[in-house]
């Protein structure tokens, strides 16, 4: 019965290839298995590599007197993390740290780019390091992904309901006025 469940399960969701489903799907299942096999059957279908754009801070490290190039390898590092997280996928992955980070751009011109990114992106994937919750362009590039229907993959729980809580407290603020 149980071998049953889940092949009902990965057939559900490998119909599930829409954006908005996709978000669904990250919400109701506890494993990426299935959610694995749908990206897979998306991409062979499509021919195309699937995006997944990987968030790691900048700023929030910058400003606490760390080296660009710590930075960087905090960026390489969250990618390496990433690609282990979609383990056996050749998906692309998009680093703006890695892209942009020593491009000199200010913080404006930085976002939107990485806006620009995120927009031609599947996944954001935010990781798991000590700066990512401090990081002000992690948590704005969490609510534009929300905002434009963009899934969003967290390596650890706790920073996705810490931005979720935080997400919520905005809206709240803005419905009571």
């Amino acid at each position: 019965m149980k071998e049953i469940q889940m092949h009902f399960r990965a057939l559900k969701v490998a119909y599930m290839f829409k954006q908005h489903e996709i978000i669904s799907l990250i919400g109701r299942f506890n494993c990426l298995t299935h959610l694995r096999l749908a990206l897979k059957i998306k991409r062979d279908e499509n021919m195309s590599k699937i995006k997944i754009y990987v968030a790691s801070p900048y700023d929030a490290m910058l400003n606490r007197g760390f080296s660009l190039d710590e930075v960087m390898q905090v960026a390489k590092k969250t990618k390496k993390n990433a690609i282990n997280f979609f383990l056996g996928f050749e998906f692309d992955y998009f680093s703006p740290v890695l892209e942009f980070g020593d491009k000199g751009l200010s913080r404006d011109v930085a976002m939107k780019s990485c806006f620009a990114e995120l927009l031609m992106a599947d996944f954001l994937y935010i990781g798991d390091g000590e700066f990512v919750n401090k990081s002000e362009g992690i948590y704005e590039e969490y609510r534009f992904c929300i905002e434009n229907n963009i899934a969003v993959v967290f390596a650890r729980r706790e920073i996705r309901e810490e931005f979720k809580q935080r997400l919520d407290a905005e809206n709240s603020a803005k419905n009571a006025f």
